[in-house]
This record gives structure tokens, C-alpha cells and sequence, in this order.
């Protein structure tokens, strides 16, 4: 069974529709939302009264206020997994997602059953979509402490949305990436728990900022979760998917066409590679291996077209 963890921030139309996507397209399977603290409190009753219709559903009582590149989506997706973990919700799996994905096509559950994980494995470093994260941890007094902790040796960048991880590893990156260990201060100061209009987050940028002009990179936000992850778990995984199932095109400011997601439901990777640069510089052998089952990024309206093409067209 698979939980999808998903952030959401806004438009419970939209929510749901994600909702009914994840659903048509992994029958089984459970959602575990996270809801931003900026959502306005009428849309969040909104979205909690989603649960009444879908037994599916839960959600996450824990409310950060979210970003962009802050590191506060790492701390949403492992607050879902401790949570998961806490109230002992079923699964095998848990999914990671965005609330721009929208699932194309059946089959997930036989793709990634008999695997621990999976996360982007073989992009070159040079072509990986996300490789600045890897040189940004790699200059963080904590991280690179916490990596000689767990005697690590490989920093490991990978886009999160359609990465996976079996239920034992996921406690595994629970224990390793615990508050403690991570050096999260929620009441001294913590992303995600002050707003951005608040005297203790200017305080913290201004500290940020003096800390960076000095070369000291002790306190370094950016997106987190496209590094810890797959970097805390890699020494422990026997049996690897070694690429992401959600279809991402990195290099058309992650845009999407219709004609993309035809080439996708048809299987046609050399047609992939040829709309997706990142995936060209992969070996036939590396492309061959690789399944997609949901897209990104679809706009967060209930109108866009291509939201409407995939809810009303495909089956």
C-alpha cells in the first residue's frame, strides 16, 4: 500500500481534484496532507471536511508556514513520515509529491513493489536538475557533521516529487534526521514555524545573510529535500529504482505539453529524451529502466486545460 505525502497550500477545488486524481490512478492507496499555515482558515475547514468523503485521506495537524527553496518542504515530508509512523497508518510505501502533480496512468503499485526506494540515481552530475543543492549541503557545518555521524560518504541530489521509500527506511530517516539531530530550534528560531512577516524571521535572514558575506555556512536554507533524503538512505537500500516516476521537464522551466504526456502513456523514450534534455544524457541502458506514472507541473487551476485534458480525457 502507498501513502502519497503532499504540501498544500491553497484552492480546496484544487486539492480535491489532486485528491480524486491519486485515487483513480492507485486504487488502494492513502494521502497524507500537510496544510500550510498561510492557507486562510476558511479553506483550510475546507479541505479537513475533505476527509468526511474520502476515508483515504488524512492530515497532518502539524501546520508550517511554507516557502519556496527554504528548506521547509524537508520538514513537511518527514513531519508526514513521523506522523504516519506515530499513528500507525498503513502502508508499505510512502510517495513524495507536490500539489502540481497529477497522476497519467496506472501501474505504480507493480512498478515499485520489491524495491526499498527511489530517487534520481544516475543523472550526471552535471546535468542534474537539482546538483546545487549538493554543493550547498556540502558547505554546511551540521549537515556534513551529521553525515560523518552516520559515517556517509555521498551526497546524493535528486528532484523529490515521484521519489519513494519502503516503511523501514523511512524509520530509518526518521531516527537519522530527528530535530535534535538536524539542530532545528522550533522555539529559538526554525523555518517553517515563524512567518516571514515576523521580527524573529527578518532577525534570522538578517544573521543568514552576515553569516554567508563571512563564508560561514552554518545556517544555509534551500531545498533541503532534494538532498537529505536520498543521502540518509542510499547506505541502507539492497534493491533501488534509480530514477523518480514523476515525469519533470526541468529544462522548459518545468512546463508540460499534451504531446509530452501522449509520449509518456505510449512508452516512447526516445521521444522523452528528446522533449526532456536531462534524460538525454542518459544511456540507453539508464532510459530503458526508467517508468513515469504522473507529470509535473499542472497548475493549481481548475480550469488550466491540461488539468481538464488529464481529469476529463484520459482514463
Amino acid at each position: 500500500m502507498i501513502l502519497f505525502s503532499i504540501p498544500v497550500h491553497e484552492k480546496p477545488e484544487v486539492v480535491e481534484n489532486q485528491i480524486q486524481n491519486f485515487l483513480k490512478y492507485n486504487p488502494g492507496a492513502s494521502i497524507l496532507l500537510h496544510i500550510s499555515k498561510q492557507m486562510p482558515p476558511e479553506e483550510v475547514v475546507q479541505v479537513k471536511q475533505l476527509t468526511r468523503t474520502y476515508p483515504q485521506l488524512f492530515i497532518n495537524p502539524i501546520q508550517l508556514y511554507t516557502g519556496w527553496a527554504d528548506g521547509c518542504q524537508f520538514k513537511i515530508h518527514l513531519s508526514n513520515f513521523q506522523y504516519a509512523l506515530n499513528q500507525q497508518i498503513p502502508f508499505q510505501y510512502i510517495a513524495l509529491h507536490a500539489s502540481n502533480d497529477l497522476f497519467i496512468q496506472h501501474g505504480l503499485q507493480q512498478y515499485i513493489q520489491n524495491h526499498d526506494a527511489g530517487f534520481d540515481a544516475i543523472t550526471p552530475l552535471k546535468y542534474n536538475p537539482v546538483a546545487q543543492q549538493k554543493i550547498n549541503l556540502e558547505k554546511h557545518f551540521f549537515f556534513r557533521r551529521l553525515m560523518k555521524k552516520n559515517k556517509l560518504q555521498t551526497v546524493i541530489p535528486s528532484q523529490v516529487e515521484g521519489t519513494f521509500y519502503r516503511r523501514d527506511i523511512v524509520e530509518i530517516l526518521c531516527n537519522r534526521l530527528n530535530p535534535k539531530n538536524t539542530y532545528d530550534f522550533p522555539y529559538l528560531f526554525s523555518i517553517g514555524y515563524h512567518s516571514k512577516n515576523s521580527i524573529r524571521y527578518k532577525l534570522f535572514s538578517f544573521i543568514e545573510k552576515v553569516l554567508r558575506n563571512l563564508n560561514i555556512t552554518v545556517i544555509h536554507p534551500n531545498p533541503l529535500e532534494e538532498v537529505f533524503f536520498p543521502t540518509f538512505a542510499a547506505d541502507k537500500i539492497q534493491q533501488p529504482r534509480t530514477f523518480p516516476y514523476c515525469y519533470v521537464n526541468w529544462n522548459n522551466g518545468l512546463n508540460i505539453t499534451q504531446e509530452e504526456i501522449t509520449a509518456i502513456r505510449n512508452n516512447d523514450k526516445p521521444a522523452w529524451a528528446q522533449h526532456c534534455k536531462q534524460l538525454s544524457h542518459l544511456t540507453p541502458q539508464q532510459l530503458q529502466s526508467i517508468e513515469f506514472f504522473a507529470v509535473k507541473r499542472i497548475n493549481r487551476d481548475i480550469s488550466d486545460p491540461l488539468r481538464i485534458y488529464i481529469t476529463q480525457e484520459l482514463d
